[in-house]
């Protein structure tokens, strides 16, 4: 039997292609074990891994860097994270999925420079160090 997984496909905010299309294409696109459920930032699809895969393949030849696809840790309506269950409030690792869409276009627009055979310059950056986490931190509490 097949594991089921649940996955984000997510829209960058520059496409000019809506939640609603996506959804509709993902629908259109999918076998019948397959479940979609539009979301602000695209759709959420659970199923067979290997379908969903598939999926992610096809819409990535379909809307090119315009759509993004990652594994999701629960199921849609997992009460575990749902609103409803929980009593409100953003879904437990949403604003960590909000920050990434934010950044979807920026990546869209490196893996097109590398297609096109271009040189991209990465900024190297220091990595924060543990004692100025731990201060930051403590002028939080």
């Amino acid at each position: 039997m097949p594991l089921n997984v649940s996955r984000y496909f997510a829209l960058a905010p520059g496409t000019g292609v809506s939640p609603k299309e996506l959804v509709q294409w993902l629908l259109e696109n999918s076998p019948p074990e397959v479940t979609i459920k539009e979301t602000c930032f695209g759709a959420i699809a659970d199923g067979p891994e290997d379908e969903l895969r598939k999926l992610a393949e096809r819409a990535r030849e379909e809307f090119g860097y315009a759509v993004f696809s990652k594994v999701r840790g629960y199921p849609a309506g997992d009460p575990r994270v749902c609103r409803r269950t929980r009593g409100g409030g953003p879904r437990p690792g949403f604003p960590q999925l909000q920050r990434e869409v934010e950044l979807l276009d920026l990546i869209a627009e490196g893996l097109r420079a590398l297609d096109k055979g271009e040189e991209v310059e990465l900024e190297e950056r220091e990595p924060v160090s543990a004692d100025t986490i731990r201060k930051l931190a403590e002028e939080l509490n």
